[in-house]
């Protein structure tokens, strides 16, 4: 696909802001989070963005928009608090060791020359599955709202999300609804 020079500034700009971001992020963390993801890898626009279509959007039908997929061992909930939504989340002793990509911060559709684009805040970090399991509940507050561990074949993985509403089963005075995805492979 030929990109405008207009494109190759938005994507330059985009990924130049995630890496401020990052280092913002990281001087917020405590030391046990921030030094194992100082030294990750990451993942810029505009090849996060790919990343992100895999597994994004994430809801009970399954994961993905293109094409919608629904991993083996699927769950997928709403519960109108966070501590519900927190007692959903597995346990990480039995996350496998493997390579995943860490989104922290909700992302967002950008439209750009009639084109949509998944993008965030943050870049994606490369991390170990089973040592991000173990600290997402962390993560979670330095996430504003969004947290998403997924191996980076798609095997297994971990959303935590959340959006204005009110569940009618499970009203929350705060209109907050949380939504906790969870797959793993060979479980």
């Amino acid at each position: 696909m030929e990109h405008s020079r207009q494109y190759l500034i938005f994507e330059k700009a985009t990924a130049n802001a995630q890496r401020r971001q990052r280092e913002n992020l990281l001087r917020l963390l405590p030391q046990a989070l921030s030094a194992p993801l100082s030294s990750a890898d990451c993942t810029y626009f505009p090849e996060s963005e790919t990343i992100l279509h895999r597994f994004l959007p994430v809801t009970a039908a399954g994961i993905g928009g293109r094409p919608l997929t629904r991993p083996s061992n699927y769950f997928f909930y709403e519960v109108g608090w966070k501590d519900k939504a927190i007692r959903l989340l597995p346990d990480p002793k039995i996350a496998t060791s493997c390579a995943s990509f860490l989104l922290l911060r909700p992302p967002y559709i950008v439209e750009f020359q009639e084109q949509q684009y998944w993008a965030c805040d943050l870049p994606l970090f490369h991390i170990d599955f089973r040592w991000g399991a173990g600290v997402l509940q962390e993560l979670w507050q330095f996430a504003s709202g969004c947290v998403a561990l997924v191996t980076a074949d798609l095997g297994s993985g971990i959303v935590f999300d959340s959006y204005v509403g009110v569940l009618e089963d499970d009203p929350n005075p705060a209109e907050v609804v949380f939504e906790v995805a969870v797959w793993q492979e060979g479980r």
